[in-house]
């Protein structure tokens, strides 16, 4: 899994990371270029990327469990 944090602080990310106990990276994308080549009109945004980089899957908004583990399931074909 890996986060991309739009046009926020360094210090700001870290912090909240560390307070909310992610143990995951998270990348800084300051200038919001990652978010316009991804078409990311709306944060939080998710994209489930295969193994060849290939999007299978987005959703744009708040995402569940279930909708995270139904999309990694239609990745791994389990």
């Amino acid at each position: 899994m890996l986060a991309i944090d739009v046009q926020e602080p360094t210090v700001a990310v870290r912090e909240y990371a560390l307070s909310h106990d992610l143990d995951y990276t998270i990348g800084l994308d300051p200038t919001a270029a990652v978010k316009d080549l991804y078409g990311a009109w709306g944060l939080p945004s998710h994209f489930f990327v295969d193994g060849n980089g290939v999007i299978r899957g987005r959703n744009l908004g708040q995402l569940t469990r279930e909708l995270m583990e139904e999309q990694l399931r239609a990745i791994i074909g389990s």
